[in-house]
């Protein structure tokens, strides 16, 4: 499971009126479920301007390999 908990904040920019906001000042939280083959080692995240981003690699799959039968 991926967690994230935060806090939004709304900055009011001087002098500016709006008709309507669809964000608000509040706490979140949210839960995303994951896949198994996940890499937990190979997890990065980042904030940029507002923007949260978190790249999580796979595991690399077992390769098949040939068996000579005798």
């Amino acid at each position: 499971l991926l967690t994230i908990d935060g806090q939004r904040r709304l900055i009011n920019e001087e002098g500016a009126s709006y008709f309507r906001r669809e964000r608000f000042d509040d706490a979140f939280h949210r839960v995303v479920t994951l896949p198994d083959d996940v890499d937990p080692d190979k997890v990065e995240a980042s904030y940029v301007d507002g923007v949260l981003r978190i790249t999580i690699q796979r595991r690399e799959t077992t390769k098949p390999r040939q068996i000579e039968i005798k």
